[in-house]
């Protein structure tokens, strides 16, 4: 044992020569390796803002490539930053920013083996949609907006609040029954439909009580209206058709859904557009249109527009609410987990905003641009009212 003893420490200073003899490896960096031909950003459209997780975003510049592998395009600094890239080439990238929100950040365009990153500064990258207003355990019954962007809110406490654009809220009126339907009217008299009841009522300017402006003589029970551009309202309910008020407690059939259930009235571009929903014939649950075909609300034949249960996803969803945007898509108010449907101009239905609205929609009204509001009833984890920022106006709402 004892020669082994003595043998070790001539073993450690045998590796220890061994060891400083020893370089390592050849370095990897190379000092005059400058690297690719760095990219260069001349051009961004939109130049200033978009909506985050939506806008496609166009760079224009040079250096860039083909290959959608060899490039990255960042929106900040992080790496939960990174913009889903659409489609590139040498001079172009089209480019889906992520779902962030912040007012100064650098658009920031990696490629593989440029050792410069070209950057585009500042940019915004602003919501699709913002918790407009809160109104807790009330439930909101009914929605309408006027020209001045101002919007009014029927609530379960059977009252109607004003709520202004920059946010403040007002006391509008006070009514004594539950309400279905809000269109701000001409004078900007604010309408008002009691829920399934012949009688609908005017808020005047300003606010105050309501008063009865017309009652149907047959005690119908109707429930949505909606002006045409002769300011004649069209308004239907459960099981009522759909007739044209021309004056106060003047009304016509016009429209024969007798069986089914009118969920919501929208008049658009010379039509009458309804949600008929447990109609006798088929298809049971569809929305449907009819040409508006002089100045006394007389109507054409209805015409189907969609067959609610040939939707997709959304097939065994509510449908709530219609409206229009100017370019002629159709929005569709739902329970469904992405709650606006876009039943687009020629035919193609497409979710608003997949993944960024948080619903149900329970109803929902253009203001007097870009923005669209949304209803959610109750407040659940959200406010009961939200404004979506759209890049397209919405159409006319005659009444305003």
């Amino acid at each position: 044992m004892k020669p082994v003893k003595y043998l070790i420490p001539f073993l450690f200073l045998f590796i220890f020569i061994v060891a400083c003899e020893y370089d390592g490896p050849t370095k990897v960096w190379n000092k005059d390796d400058n690297g690719g031909v760095a990219p260069v950003i001349s051009k961004v459209e939109p130049p200033l803002e978009a909506l985050a997780g939506y806008t496609l975003i166009k760079i224009t510049g040079e250096n860039f490539s083909a290959d959608t592998s060899q490039i990255k395009v960042y929106f900040g600094s992080s790496s939960s930053s990174k913009g889903e890239l659409i489609s590139a080439s040498a001079t172009e990238i089209l480019v889906r920013p992520p779902n962030i929100i912040e007012d100064s950040l650098s658009i920031n365009v990696v490629t593989r083996d440029a050792h410069t990153t070209a950057k585009y500064f500042p940019y915004r990258l602003k919501g699709t949609n913002i918790e407009y207003s809160d109104f807790g355990t009330l439930n909101v019954l009914a929605m309408s907006a006027d020209a001045n962007e101002n919007v009014y809110v029927a609530l379960a406490n059977r009252s109607i609040m004003k709520i202004q654009p920059d946010g403040a809220k007002i006391n509008y009126g006070t009514v004594t029954f539950d309400v279905t339907c809000l269109r701000m009217g001409p004078g900007e008299n604010l309408f008002i439909q009691k829920e399934n009841d012949p009688a609908t009522y005017t808020i005047q300017p300003g606010g105050g009580d309501p008063v009865e402006y017309s009652r149907h003589p047959t005690r119908k029970k109707v429930a949505f209206f909606d002006f045409d551009k002769y300011f004649n309202i069209y308004i239907g309910g459960i099981k009522t058709g759909l007739f044209v008020m021309t004056e106060p407690n003047v009304y016509r059939l016009v429209g024969l859904y007798h069986m089914g259930s009118i969920q919501s009235v929208r008049v658009f571009n010379d039509y009458v557009y309804v949600i008929v929903t447990d109609n006798s014939t088929e298809p049971r649950n569809a929305i449907w249109k009819n040409a508006i075909l002089d100045e006394t609300g007389n109507l054409g034949a209805a015409e189907l527009v969609l067959d609610l249960s040939a939707t997709g996803d959304y097939a065994t969803s509510q449908f709530y609410d219609i409206t229009f945007a100017q370019n002629g898509d159709m929005y569709i108010a739902t329970d469904n987990v992405n709650p606006i449907l876009i039943l687009q101009a020629n035919g193609t239905m497409t979710p608003l905003f997949a993944g960024l609205i948080n619903g149900p929609a329970n109803g929902i009204v253009w203001g007097n641009s870009k923005y669209l509001y949304m209803h959610r009833g109750i407040n659940q984890e959200f406010a009961n009212v939200s404004r979506i920022e759209l890049e397209v106006t919405g159409a006319p709402y005659y009444g305003r």
